[in-house]
């Protein structure tokens, strides 16, 4: 079911903002992950990218929730499965954010849920597994717009972003990394173009409550 995206806040992050990276002192193996880092300048629904953490599978983006002004979490990621990093040469760069203010509707699938069942002579034995699912949405469209641009470039490169959403009235933030999985635009020839933007989540749901 589609909701209406009016009073809703939708932000992607669109690359590196101005300022030089941050050193991180260390990052637990826990859900969420804390990261210590000395006046860090971060607030809660920032987005990051680490850098020197050692694999490509870290070396990405996170929304953050401040703690306070020496540590954060990652909120969008579990790491207890990871080994706990206290090394010299993590550091941490800003991403830039924009409000998708084009969207007409929006549908939020956050995650797919199958279900399997092993039969033996003695016993039903049912799993289940939950993987990430999607962020679909209709939006007006215009190759004049910047934001438009960087999307369609993003599909191209499969790079990941951080998306941000805030129900109105709501105080709860709700991040997601992700990549732009498919991007359809058409419309008369004379008018205005429609676009349907399909975002494969790549993590699980953040939560984060803002302070008023």
């Amino acid at each position: 079911m589609s909701t209406k995206v009016f009073g809703t806040e939708f932000f992607v992050s669109i690359g590196v903002d101005v300022g030089a990276a941050k050193p991180v002192s260390s990052i637990t193996a826990a859900n969420p992950p804390l990261v210590s880092a000395a006046a860090h300048g971060l607030e809660s629904g920032d987005v990051i990218e680490l850098k020197g953490t050692g694999s490509p599978d870290t070396d990405t983006v996170y929304m953050v929730e401040k703690v306070d002004e020496g540590s954060f979490r990652l909120a969008t990621d579990d790491w207890r499965n990871l080994t706990a990093i206290t090394a010299v040469g993590v550091t941490f760069v800003k991403h830039k954010t924009t409000q998708y203010c084009d969207l007409t509707n929006l549908d939020l699938k956050p995650r797919e849920v199958s279900y399997e069942t092993e039969r033996t002579i003695c016993r039903v034995t049912k799993t289940s597994t939950i993987e990430p699912g999607t962020i679909s949405g209709k939006a007006y469209w215009s190759s004049e717009n910047d934001l438009h641009r960087v999307l369609n470039q993003l599909n191209k490169t499969q790079e990941k972003i951080i998306i941000g959403l805030r129900e109105p009235n709501s105080n709860i933030l709700y991040g997601y990394r992700a990549y732009v999985a498919t991007i359809s635009r058409g419309g008369d020839a004379d008018g205005k173009y429609e676009a349907d933007v399909e975002f494969q989540l790549d993590s699980e749901e953040a939560e984060i409550e803002l302070v008023p």
